[in-house]
């Protein structure tokens, strides 16, 4: 049963959150950078390490370690030439890997493989009651750090320096829709696909926790993610993880993903239903 929440100030709750349970946290992750398409890494002094880090971000030593980049077969990893320790990992062979074959829905990514349909359809019902329109409603984006899960459907630059939980810049196709027709109001590019990106992320910026993004732009400068990305998009939306310039550092983090099975705050907005 859900109400409209109508005039309520914007306000937060505290949530379970619904991924899997600590142990498997990372069960949808392969890489420090899980992508559903080719990577392009245009920097030379970047980071993308798999090795696991402490939510501090020293290396934890030779357990858990992963792939720095993992992409789906057939796809490719691109880093500059003579420069192949911008990609750092423990495990044995390339620092690059395959990813296994990614869920349909954001829904079911952030559950336990396996869950059943309604499960997976309870969860989108809760991503559309947080959904924020960055360009209806600007206001409800946060403006100083957030430890919480936030859904942003459309063109978001950077979150909060030092936000922590998971962060989600998607844009999901609803009744029937198979491609961008009748997009959002939010940013696309001239095909009218590329509708929900994140970046161009720049200097000044840690965020711990897990990134789900259709498309990640440039970063430039002092840039530190510290947990897990995964790059949601596909090969037909023209979606890669651009660019990584300047002296960034993505870090894999199992300390930083078993956290985000605690109990996180989620934005209650005027205007959306929520669940009673």
């Amino acid at each position: 049963t859900y109400q409209r929440c109508a005039a309520c100030p914007v306000a937060t709750r505290t949530i379970r959150a619904l991924i899997a349970p600590p142990s498997r946290a990372d069960a949808n992750l392969t890489g420090a950078v899980t992508a559903n398409t080719n990577v392009n890494v245009q920097s030379a002094s970047a980071s993308i390490d798999g090795k696991n880090h402490n939510c501090d971000g020293s290396p934890v030593g030779t357990d858990h370690n992963f792939p720095a980049v993992t992409v789906p077969s057939g796809s490719s990893i691109t880093v500059p030439p003579h420069h192949d320790d911008v990609l750092q990992c423990d495990v044995a062979g390339s620092c690059g890997g395959t990813s296994h074959s990614f869920p349909d829905s954001i829904g079911a990514l952030l559950l336990p493989p396996g869950s059943p349909q309604w499960q997976i359809d309870a969860m989108h019902h809760y991503l559309d009651s947080i959904k924020i329109d960055p360009v209806a409603h600007p206001e409800q984006l946060p403006t100083s750090a957030f430890n919480g899960i936030i859904y942003v459907d459309g063109c978001y630059q950077r979150p909060p320096d030092n936000s922590t939980g998971i962060l989600i810049v998607h844009h999901r196709y609803q009744n029937g829709q198979t491609s961008c027709g009748n997009p959002p109001s939010t940013c696309h590019n001239a095909g009218g696909c590329d509708d929900a990106s994140l970046g161009p992320l720049n200097s000044n910026l840690t965020f711990k926790g897990l990134i789900i993004a259709d498309k990640i732009g440039v970063s430039n400068g002092d840039v530190t993610i510290r947990g897990g990305i995964i790059g949601f998009g596909n090969s037909a939306d023209n979606v890669t993880i651009d660019q990584f310039s300047g002296h960034s550092t993505i870090q894999y983090s199992k300390c930083v993903l078993d956290g985000l099975g605690q109990d996180l705050p989620s934005w209650i907005i005027p205007g959306t239903w929520h669940e009673l």
